[in-house]
């Protein structure tokens, strides 16, 4: 149902990102077709945690090319 992916920007930061219930959306489709490619992400910060691990994820709410 979500997607997570990883994301790295020009200067060669990664984060982890997460898009929710994402799965047979216009942006989930997006995320899938354009896999590799550059694009601009719009989203927020936000605490994650699982399974006794704390860790920064970025929840992606909108997408575009570059």
């Amino acid at each position: 149902n979500h997607i997570r992916v990883d994301l790295q920007s020009q200067s060669g930061g990664n984060i982890q990102a997460i898009a929710f219930r994402a799965v047979d959306t216009a942006l989930g489709e997006f995320l899938f077709k354009n896999r590799g490619r550059t694009v601009h992400i719009a989203g927020s910060l936000s605490g994650n945690y699982w399974n006794g691990n704390r860790t920064v994820q970025f929840r992606i709410s909108d997408a575009a090319l570059a």
